[in-house]
């Protein structure tokens, strides 16, 4: 028997990624196995703490206890040496910080992770993929999908399982295949507060509990184990938001059967994450004027919705009142370049303490924004 950890969107936070990875000892431990890590990407970028989450996993890569490591749509974007970001404008601000604080030994390990991989030896019936079998770095499970959806994934997957996260979401959806078509089912591993928002295809499934992995020659499963360091019901429903603890599943392969099972654990991100984002500044940089000019460029194109009362767009509102109010461009050929250069950071850390205060504090006290019914936007 092999038992191993399955960790996805840890986001820069590493209060939980020890919590996670403690909770998964302690399992191992119980269990008298040895255990191995599994990263389905997005170690960095939302949170405050990129390098020491990716020194963590290094280490844990350093014993030979790191299966694989796939390289997700954060990781991708900030790691290279320049470009422009493809994430919807109200995450540029902590994604551009990120790939400047960023060390470089760390942005040569992303580059070395592949987007997609199929495993060998006794996880040869495994497929990684940070999203969407299919492309990789964007898509992934979400509760709307129609079979359609669904179908084209798992066309996409030629192993009997995928391991897969980026939504946030810890599920896993089975699909059958029938005398008469297709069966697919829906399980969801989230807090919920009395009804089934999910519909008749959805099911339940405990926390810290072992399912059996489908085993039929056409049967197949996609699972997504939630997200480490930003847990949220990814528009679920208000019933659906409010755990906070770090997500992440347990994969046990033996002779005779596979199962998995989701579990959670909790820290506390009062007294380490959340005074971490409060704390975090930009570096002075002479590049800061060009990261500027680049999220004035951005945000001059973001449409508002004057009437919208989600937090998204009044953030984006506070967010573009300082950006395009400023002309702190304009004024730099009458001014030092150290001035300018000076304006510029306490230009970016003004937005990015928007986007802090407004947006990822609630992330990580609450679990959710809106009720738990914000879709946040391409992940």
């Amino acid at each position: 028997m092999t038992l191993y950890a399955v960790f996805s969107d840890i986001h820069a936070n590493l209060a939980a990624l020890k919590a996670a990875f403690d909770d998964a000892e302690a399992k191992a431990r119980e269990m008298d196995e040895k255990l191995y890590f599994i990263c389905l990407g997005d170690v960095i970028d939302y949170g405050p703490e990129p390098n020491e989450c990716m020194a963590f996993m290094k280490d844990i890569d350093n014993q030979q206890r790191l299966i694989a490591a796939i390289q997700g749509n954060h990781d991708h974007e900030v790691y290279k040496l320049n470009g422009i970001f493809t994430h919807d404008p109200i995450w540029l601000p902590i994604a551009f910080w990120t790939r400047q604080v960023l060390k470089q030994e760390h942005k040569d390990s992303i580059s070395g992770w592949v987007e997609k991989i199929e495993l060998k030896d006794h996880l040869e019936k495994f497929t990684l993929v940070h999203a969407n079998p299919c492309f990789s770095l964007s898509g992934g499970i979400k509760h709307t999908m129609t079979n359609d959806e669904l179908n084209d994934e798992f066309n996409c997957v030629d192993t009997p399982y995928a391991l897969m996260g980026h939504t946030h979401l810890p599920c896993y959806v089975t699909k059958q295949i029938l005398p008469r078509g297709q069966k697919y089912e829906f399980h969801y591993a989230l807090k919920l507060a009395g009804e089934n928002l999910a519909g008749e295809n959805w099911k339940p499934v405990e926390l810290e509990k072992w399912i059996d992995l489908p085993t039929k020659r056409l049967e197949k499963a996609l699972i997504n184990p939630g997200s480490v360091g930003q847990p949220r019901p990814f528009g679920m429903g208000a019933s659906l938001a409010g755990d906070i603890r770090a997500s992440y599943g347990l994969l046990q392969v033996t002779n005779s059967n596979t199962r998995f099972q989701f579990r959670r654990a909790p820290y506390d991100p009062e007294n380490t994450t959340i005074p971490a984002l409060k704390k975090l500044r930009w570096q002075q940089d002479a590049d800061n004027l060009e990261i500027l000019a680049q999220l004035k460029k951005r945000f001059s194109r973001v449409q508002l919705h004057p009437d919208s009362a989600s937090i998204q767009d009044k953030t984006l509102s506070k967010m573009k009142g300082v950006l395009i109010g400023s002309d702190i461009l304009k004024k730099q050929t009458h001014t030092s370049s150290a001035d300018a250069s000076s304006h510029a950071t306490q230009e970016l850390n003004d937005v990015t303490g928007i986007l802090i205060e407004d947006i990822l504090i609630p992330l990580l006290r609450y679990g959710t924004l809106d009720g738990g019914n914000s879709d946040f936007g391409n992940l």
